[in-house]
């Protein structure tokens, strides 16, 4: 995880060094402005009316920065063989998953958060094939899709940086773009759109993936930095050209346009994480808030895994009977809290187990 801010000043040095994983800032303020987006969404999910609940549908757009992310890191990350890139894989990733979804799956028997999940549910998550069976793509959690598709992006992504050396930057990025929108366009001429587990499948987002691998190789060969706009009128008209384009498609393009909506969606909140960051970063009075997004950011996967669990808990057992706005209230007031600082307990575990097997 990264520990401090490097100055563009001495950028050649830290690209010498780059297995010290010292911080790049906007890295990890854009996945904790991305993780918040992401639970704004599902703890005001259900709870509130037309036309809001379209507004708060764009909070689900953070996994697309989340995606585009993943890509950027793992092409800053020392490659030294596939076993050993699985391996820090399964130590960073796999093993908290693991850990999240056995305590799920204990919790269970005690308080059914899941009634409809069990022991099968649990295999399909521990031997991957939950990411293939319809039946519990969405169990110990609907978020938890997002999991099973960025795990298999991992799974290819040796091939990818052999391809991305083979062919260049334009030509690779012409393939993974053309491999996304191949598998969308299929989806939709089978009428498979709302079949979950092809509509989240890695293909879709490949594009997303491989724009971040593009962006990292820049980074890190040619100190191209993708976050450092000057003109914040480009990033406002990318934020608000791609979200309305993206609403346009989701409620007026039909299944397909369901599907392709994920591109502008992308583009638009790239330009706002983008956007806010320039502005915290421009003014010394919204310094402590920037570094709140950037603490939030360090613990994101624990996060988003410990999440949906508590306010699922919280909404069905405990804030009975109450009106939309209490529990909204509450779900920020007390849920929120209370999955922060069991995110930060978690990571610090995390951290351990890494050290441990790597």
């Amino acid at each position: 995880m990264y520990k401090s801010y490097i100055p563009f000043w001495r950028m050649n040095k830290w690209l010498q060094s780059l297995e010290s994983r010292e911080c790049i800032e906007f890295i990890d303020f854009a996945k904790g402005f991305s993780v918040l987006s992401v639970v704004f969404y599902h703890y005001l999910l259900g709870l509130v009316d037309n036309p809001w609940s379209h507004f708060i549908s764009y909070g689900g757009f953070g996994v697309h920065m989340f995606v585009i992310l993943s890509g950027f890191g793992l092409s800053l990350s020392s490659y030294q063989s596939v076993q050993y890139f699985y391996r820090k894989r399964f130590s960073k990733i796999l093993i908290p998953y693991y850990i999240f979804v056995s305590f799920v799956f204990w919790l269970n028997f005690r308080l059914p958060v899941y009634p409809n999940d069990g022991f099968y549910a649990w295999l399909g998550h521990t031997f991957f094939f939950k990411m293939f069976d319809e039946r519990i793509v969405t169990s110990f959690g609907y978020y938890l899709w997002f999991i099973s598709m960025i795990l298999q992006l991992y799974l290819v992504y040796p091939l990818l940086i052999r391809w991305y050396c083979r062919f260049g930057t334009y030509r690779f990025l012409g393939f993974v773009f053309g491999v996304s929108i191949a598998w969308l366009l299929g989806l939709s001429l089978l009428n498979l759109e709302a079949t979950r587990v092809l509509n989240s499948a890695g293909f879709a987002f490949l594009w997303e993936f491989g724009v971040g691998i593009v962006l990292g190789k820049l980074f890190k060969e040619k100190e191209i930095i993708f976050w450092n706009i000057k003109n914040r009128l480009i990033l406002l008209i990318g934020f608000l050209i791609g979200g309305i384009l993206a609403a346009i498609l989701s409620v007026k393009g039909s299944g397909l346009g369901f599907l392709l909506n994920m591109f502008p969606a992308a583009t638009s909140f790239v330009s706002l994480t983008i956007l806010i960051y320039s502005l915290l970063s421009s003014v010394n009075v919204f310094a402590k808030a920037r570094q709140g997004f950037v603490s939030i950011g360090q613990l994101s996967y624990e996060l988003y895994l410990v999440h949906g669990l508590l306010v699922t808990i919280a909404v069905r057992f405990i804030f009975l009977n109450m009106s939309h706005a209490a529990i909204i209230g509450l779900n920020f007031l007390l849920v929120l809290p209370v999955a922060l600082f069991i995110a930060f307990l978690f990571s610090k575990l995390n951290s351990r187990l890494y050290r441990l097997f790597c």
